[in-house]
């Protein structure tokens, strides 16, 4: 049994990468074998066909994809879970020997930055001294945050906030990871021993500390490991450091809606959705960012909310931000793909006119705003980047390179005159046919073109006695015959010279720009994050108005002052939403809500932890008035369920809930519960509730209890911190 060489080379590059499926390019297709193929075939739903590679060897799996076609298969494995190896040809093919073939890029989960569908995260986890630390990379934007965490709850309630699509992991923390996520659906889970830092690699990222550098490198080295060349620069790590922002777990931002709707997982009916007016991609994922790391200092939040209110005051002047807002590209993603080579001139020409429209922004805000015209800087640089754009480009760009008309005229001599020769070649082949008409004395003879002869003279049989003896014969059809002579083809030759020459040079000028631009990485990078922070600003602005929120004022004392409150995300999807006040002296800490099934006792507990959010994200509340303090930390254990991946009972999910709230809350924080011990023995039920409830009034946790447990109504009377609340329906 022998095989063929190309399947020994499959072999051995399969042996290299046997954790991803291998796409093996062999001419026009990508092509899978042996359980790639099938794994391929099934996802991708193509035909799984198989033949024999050599003599007598038995047959093989075989599926393959056109390469031309990558970027629509490619989606698929991906968010299936799977890791791709690209192996490409990399050298032309030579007859007797096999073509080179080397895999030019390893694309994961979390690494996939082309796919602009959603944002993906790639995360690292390393532990040591029993702390956790964690780099957490979107590689389409090139944000790079590092964190700390003192135990794996704390991981947890991270990787549910951003659910990544991949987590790279020191092998050590294996039966630990695997213990703990093998629930979580394609997720990509990657193992590896992490380097310690050498002496070169110890003198890089001195502001951190020597675990987090050693994180650092070793999530840079398997990123450049997988994508080689094609790896994008990623910005410099910078600390997420949560100590600023309310807390609010994995449980309080699955049951308050806030990025998923609860039942359905997906994104419609959720805080979210029902804030987001933005206009740009910056501007819903600054958005998303905000919402899940409300602010703990007061002067900030008030500062955010006097933005938004200088919105507010001048509706026309939000009108035309957002009008200039939706004529901006995402310029993230732009960067990134013009840092790992794969941007196109489309790009080039989506990140002009972006700047163009910034510019008019800015120009708009010094004369109307100038608070909101101070949120910028780099004003200067922007121009100056835009002039070399807008001198440089041409105004309506190929997506291929190869179509040429890029660079405008005047730029680069040598192209212009490259150009001439290209543009004229219908005025030469005109004028050589008309004196080969008259030369030959043949008026029907026409100079043509097709892909397989190039250029050549076409004349009627009926005139073939005519023919110069200087003409070459290239083919004979029924009723004519094709010719080529010197003069046509040194034509010829000029023309696909110069159009090979321009290619070239084009290129070469195309490289020069993307490096021009990318020497402003920095710059670019924080204008983005401007651009996304003022259309943010602009959608809770209008948000604001068309559901007429209320400014609110903050409170010293932990008081409460809510009147008209309303759910934000039903107050959108319902017409007749009734609201409902919330008043909490300083001294009552406790508010147990009982009531009829469906009497709204859920709905308006979470309502309040969705105000409070709200608060301390943008400064104005779905209500006519709020009174409010801040809070630390928001906690949410609402709903009834049970987690089968991780073999846990209702009952059980439940206290581990209650001892997470218990573990963490302080006087300062906001608990809403709904329900406690409905999973066991109705008195057991009861004594759990009452004693969880009174360990939070007695740290003087505001809490909010909404209970069938009508037994715990006297705790009213027992205790002065306590009142009782009663949801009924109103006729």
């Amino acid at each position: 049994m022998k095989e063929t060489p190309a399947l020994r080379q499959y072999k051995k590059i399969k042996e290299k990468y046997k954790d991803a499926i291998l796409l093996f390019r062999m001419g026009d297709f990508y092509e899978m074998f042996f359980e790639d193929a099938k794994v391929g075939a099934k996802v991708l739903g193509i035909a799984l066909t198989s033949r024999p590679f050599g003599k007598n060897s038995p047959k093989v799996p075989m599926a393959g994809i056109p390469h031309h076609a990558l970027s629509i298969y490619l989606p698929k494995l991906i968010d299936a879970g799977y890791k791709v190896a690209i192996c490409d040809q990399i050298e032309e093919p030579k007859p007797g020997k096999v073509v080179e073939r080397e895999v030019i890029r390893v694309i994961t989960p979390g690494t996939y930055f082309e796919d602009e569908r959603v944002e993906r995260y790639f995360l690292a986890l390393y532990k040591e001294k029993n702390k956790y630390f964690t780099a957490l990379i979107n590689i389409s934007t090139g944000d790079f945050y590092i964190s700390s965490f003192n135990n794996f709850e704390e991981v947890l309630n991270f990787i549910y906030k951003y659910k990544p699509n991949e987590i790279l992991f020191d092998r050590k923390l294996k039966q630990e990871i695997v213990e703990n996520l093998k629930g979580f659906e394609n997720l990509l889970l990657q193992e590896k021993d992490f380097k310690a830092l050498n002496l070169e690699e110890k003198d890089k990222y001195l502001s951190f500390s020597e675990p987090e550098r050693l994180l650092i490198l070793n999530t840079l080295e398997y990123l450049k490991d997988t994508q080689k060349e094609f790896l994008p620069k990623i910005k410099e790590p910078t600390y997420l450091i949560f100590k600023n922002y309310v807390e609010i777990d994995q449980n309080t931002i699955k049951n308050l809606e806030i990025l998923e709707n609860y039942y359905t997982g997906k994104s419609d009916k959720t805080l979210l959705k029902v804030l987001d007016f933005t206009k740009t991609k910056m501007g819903h994922r600054k958005l998303k960012f905000l919402l899940l790391h409300p602010l703990k200092d007061l002067e900030k939040i008030k500062h955010r909310q006097f933005l938004i209110d200088e919105l507010i005051k001048n509706i026309p002047i939000l009108k035309i931000i957002q009008d200039k807002l939706e004529n901006i590209f995402d310029i993230d993603r732009i960067l990134t793909r013009l840092s790992s080579k794969l941007a196109t001139p489309k790009d080039l020409e989506s990140l002009r006119n972006s700047l163009e429209a910034i510019l008019s922004l800015f120009s708009y805000l010094k004369e109307k705003n100038e608070i909101l015209y101070k949120l910028f800087s780099n004003e200067e640089k922007i121009k100056k980047i835009y002039t070399f754009l807008k001198k440089t480009l041409n105004e309506n760009l190929p997506q291929n390179i190869k179509d040429g008309y890029i660079v405008k005229r005047g730029v680069n001599k040598k192209l212009d005159e490259l150009y001439d020769i290209k543009e004229n070649i219908d005025k030469y082949i005109k004028a050589l046919e008309e004196k080969e008409r008259k030369k030959t004395n043949i008026p029907s003879l026409k100079i043509k073109y097709n892909q397989v002869l190039g250029y050549f003279i076409e004349i009627p049989k009926s005139h073939k006695n005519k023919v110069p003896k200087d003409y070459i014969k290239r083919q004979t059809l029924v009723s004519a015959e094709r010719f080529v002579t010197e003069e046509l083809k040194e034509i010829e030759s000029k023309f696909l010279e110069a159009q090979e020459n321009i290619l070239k040079l084009e290129t070469e000028i195309f490289n020069k720009i993307r490096k021009f631009i990318l020497s402003f990485y920095k710059e670019l990078n924080k204008l983005s994050d401007e651009i996304g922070y003022l259309d943010t600003l602009c959608s809770f602005a209008q948000v604001i108005l068309l559901r007429n929120w209320t400014k609110v004022e903050y409170v010293d004392k932990k008081e409460i002052w809510i009147k008209d409150g309303k759910h934000p995300i039903l107050e959108a999807v319902l017409d007749d939403f009734i609201p409902n006040d919330t008043l909490a002296k300083e001294n009552e800490n406790l508010f147990i809500i009982t009531g009829p099934n469906m009497g709204g006792k859920s709905v308006y507990i979470r309502q309040i932890a969705l105000i409070f959010l709200l608060s301390q994200v943008c400064g104005f509340v779905p209500a006519s008035q709020a009174k409010l303090y801040l809070v630390d930390k928001i906690f949410s254990r609402v709903g009834a369920g049970d987690d089968l991946t991780r073999g846990i009972s209702t009952f059980m999910l439940e206290m581990l809930e209650c001892a997470n709230i218990l573990k963490k809350a302080t006087k300062d924080s906001l608990v809403i519960l709904d329900e406690i011990g409905r999973g066991t023995a109705t008195f057991d039920g009861l004594a759990i509730a009452r004693a969880v409830i009174e360990e939070l009034a007695d740290r003087k946790t505001k809490t909010f209890f909404a209970t069938h447990y009508h037994e715990l109504t006297a705790l009213e009377n027992e205790r002065k911190d306590t009142k009782n609340l009663c949801a009924f329906v109103k006729e």
